[in-house]
């Protein structure tokens, strides 16, 4: 058995069919005690792992330290580990990110008023263009991303751009000369259906009826 606060390496092992998670931690004995928290609430932040649980349940899993370190050492033998064993419930294979880590409430907030009023620069959103690409959200995201847009309506200056980008478009084809799927079309078909127009929108599409009538 490890010593209590001792900083090392470990592996959760699936004892029914083999597969593994690998972390590292300051506290071993404490990081086992909130994987099995997070697990048991439904709410660890490697969903295949979760749905492993879920599935086998708690007994099925094993918990193993592999080797102790100092803390300055904890990210480079866990790196290490990461590319020798490719586990199967990690959901980041680079152990200096926390990518899909959930922070708690608290770090959200502190990290939402530290970069209040930055702009990532060009070459930052570029890549963040090219980190998305081929990713495909889960219903769930989508649901969310609709819910969370419900009411909001886009700026005038963002309004000038959208009109901006699409002169010139007709028949469905999209910005930049990229045409929509009959798909698409379909989709933004549908999504108009009844829906109200705004007064202006009215006043323009019977002022346009107006003159076709007089000539």
């Amino acid at each position: 058995m490890f010593a209590l606060k001792q900083s090392g390496v470990y592996q959760i092992a699936n004892i029914a069919n083999g597969k593994l998670y690998v972390g590292s931690a300051i506290d071993l004995v404490r990081r086992w005690g909130k994987h099995q928290t997070d697990l048991a609430r439904g709410e660890h932040h490697s969903r295949i792992l979760q749905h492993a649980w879920n599935k086998h349940g708690k007994e099925a899993f094993v918990f193993r330290p592999l080797l102790t370190c100092q803390k300055s050492m904890l990210k480079f033998y866990e790196q290490q580990l990461l590319d020798k064993v490719n586990p199967e419930y990690n959901v980041c294979m680079d152990a200096t990110t926390r990518l899909g880590v959930k922070s708690t409430p608290e770090t959200a907030a502190k990290i939402s008023a530290a970069l209040r009023g930055k702009h990532a620069s060009l070459e930052t959103r570029a890549q963040m263009s090219r980190d998305r690409k081929g990713r495909r959200l889960s219903a769930e995201h989508r649901a969310k991303v609709a819910a969370a847009g419900i009411g909001r309506h886009p700026s005038e200056e963002t309004r000038r751009k959208l009109s901006a980008a699409a002169m010139g478009n007709t028949k469905g084809h999209a910005c930049k000369g990229r045409p929509f799927s009959a798909a698409h079309c379909a989709n933004i078909a549908a999504g108009k259906l009844g829906r109200p127009w705004s007064t202006a929108r009215r006043a323009a599409f019977e002022s346009r009826q107006l003159a076709g009538a007089l000539l």
